[in-house]
């Protein structure tokens, strides 16, 4: 082929890896035409667009490009019908390049394709095919309508990703004959056209019944999603993941950026971008129906931008600007850049109403001598009481009161640590300690530290901690310890969970044995004067 026969954002594939035509034309000290382009897999890229010094064309991932001879053969392309038969009827030698006959894969889990042969034969009668999935099979048009609609007329679910498509219409020539269309996945595609051709006297298009869209790593601006969302108007679920979006601008050409969203979207997914904070996501705070927000993987550090551009002018400013998501009810923040406990704290505000929150796999956690039960008390302790799934896993009645006591004890500790002048300064970084004594009642606070030092030997305690009848470790521990913190020290020494485990003091004279049951309480109000005792470690 020559290059007259290319064009600008033109699919191709080569051996099946995919690309996009950035530059047709000479490039200087060469001889001839190349086309440059730039590969959905940055790997296979040499460049970003440059020779010897000259820029030829821009690549919007870095050093994604190279120059390629109009000459070379390209992978053949397929229609939507021609792929749909290619996959579930037609038949031929068991290739593994071959994306039609490679293993179905569910989350990144390969499905084993046992007896494969006898579905193919069920699959025949594709017209009662509900679910079609053809991503990668180098699709790149739509058929006449007459051929889908005799064809697979009822078809609900349908994934056209990593394919050739250039075109948003040649897309809604495909789901305009889909009536039953309710999940559409567009992942991994370079789709640059977005104008339809829409009928005045009729404006619905072959989207209108679509409530699910992926738009997964398709490298769109919000510029194109906003040319994007309204022809989809009953989406409630939309995954904008890998699409390297920075922030979400407060308007787009005048409009409200919430405006742009379907009236009744429900869940929005950002995984896997270029978010730094909660603030560059604001405009999403306005959407009354949101109530799942995933935002795995991205790079959030800070709740609010402190660029200028967004610091408040006046106290009326700050008021407007105040960040708050009024309706999730579902927050997915893991795999971070969460520093401290300080943003876990300020989540309680910004989301008011949430009650469930993945946020593992946060630098908060990397704490050295901190292990993962300690934080995940800490991280109960200090989030509201509406909050009842964490991680996946359900808090308790028993666990989130174990858990604020926890932290009540460790906010005390700091409070013990300065002047009774200055103790507002400690409660003031704990958003919650109000609200906690309102629950657990007023706490004391002993500061009587140099007493503590002028009797340090009688501070001490040596304690002969039995695990489980068996694991023994002795240890001197302060008396002013209380039974959580206790709790906590015992964790770590027998590598157990705090939550789970049960202390029992036992005393030869008189024979007796007492359960530490009161978390608030300190080590002394049970050894009272002895110097020595035993504690039998269960785990529960």
């Amino acid at each position: 082929m020559a290059a007259s026969d290319y064009h600008i954002n033109q699919r191709l594939s080569y051996a099946n890896s995919l690309c996009t035509v950035r530059y047709i034309g000479t490039v200087e000290g060469t001889s001839g035409e190349w086309l440059g382009v730039e590969w959905d897999e940055p790997a296979r890229g040499k460049h970003s667009g440059e020779h010897a010094g000259k820029k030829y064309f821009d690549c919007m991932i870095h050093n994604s490009g190279s120059f390629i001879r109009p000459s070379r053969v390209t992978d053949p392309t397929l229609s939507f019908v021609q792929a749909l038969r290619k996959k579930y009827i037609d038949h031929g030698d068991e290739d593994p390049n071959n994306p039609a006959q490679r293993p179905i894969e569910w989350g990144g889990k390969v499905v084993q394709e046992i007896g494969f042969d006898k579905i193919r034969k069920q699959l025949r009668k594709l017209q009662e095919l509900r679910i079609v999935l053809i991503d990668g099979l180098q699709i790149d048009r739509a058929d006449a309508e007459d051929l889908i609609q005799s064809t697979c007329p009822n078809i609900e679910e349908l994934d056209l990703s990593r394919n050739r498509l250039e075109s948003l219409q040649e897309v809604e020539k495909i789901c305009r004959n889909l009536p039953n269309l309710r999940r559409l996945r567009l992942s991994g595609n370079r789709i640059t056209s977005l104008d339809l051709d829409i009928n005045p006297e009729n404006p619905t298009t072959g989207f209108s019944t679509v409530t699910n869209l992926e738009l997964e790593e398709n490298l769109f601006s919000w510029d194109q999603i906003s040319k994007i969302l309204p022809y989809f108007p009953s989406v409630t679920s939309i995954d904008l993941s890998l699409n390297r979006l920075p922030c979400i601008p407060s308007t787009i050409s005048g409009i409200p950026t919430s405006t742009i969203f379907p009236p009744k979207i429900d869940e929005i997914k950002l995984e896997r971008n270029q978010f730094i904070s909660l603030s560059s996501l604001a405009p999403l705070a306005n959407l009354e129906s949101l109530r799942k927000l995933l935002l795995a993987h991205n790079n959030i550090s800070a709740t609010h931008d402190d660029s200028a551009e967004s610091t408040p002018t006046s106290p009326e400013d700050s008021n407007e600007r105040k960040l708050v998501f009024p309706h999730v009810r579902y927050l997915d923040l893991s795999f971070n850049n969460i520093p401290t406990f300080a943003f876990i704290d300020e989540l309680n505000a910004i989301f008011p109403d949430v009650e469930g929150m993945r946020i593992s796999h946060n630098p908060v956690y990397h704490v050295p001598g901190m292990n993962s039960e300690e934080a995940h008390m800490l991280t109960v302790g200090r989030l509201g009481w509406k909050v009842r799934m964490l991680n996946f896993s359900t808090i308790t009645m028993q666990e989130r009161t174990n858990a604020e006591l926890y932290y009540i004890s460790k906010i005390v500790k700091e409070m013990a640590e300065v002047p009774p002048e200055r103790e507002h300064e400690v409660t003031a970084k704990h958003s919650r300690w109000a609200e906690l004594l309102k629950l657990h009642g007023r706490q004391y606070v002993n500061r009587d530290q140099n007493v503590e030092k002028q009797s340090l030997g009688r501070n001490l305690i040596r304690i002969e901690f039995v695990y489980n009848t068996t694991n023994t470790i002795n240890k001197k521990i302060p008396k002013s310890t209380s039974v959580s913190a206790l709790k906590g020290a015992v964790g770590r020494l027998f590598n157990a969970k705090p939550l789970h485990l049960s202390l029992k003091l036992v005393f030869d004279e008189p024979e007796k044995e007492i359960v530490l049951d009161d978390e608030l309480r300190r080590l002394e109000h049970y050894v009272e004067d002895r110097v020595d005792v035993k504690m039998l470690v269960e785990a529960i």
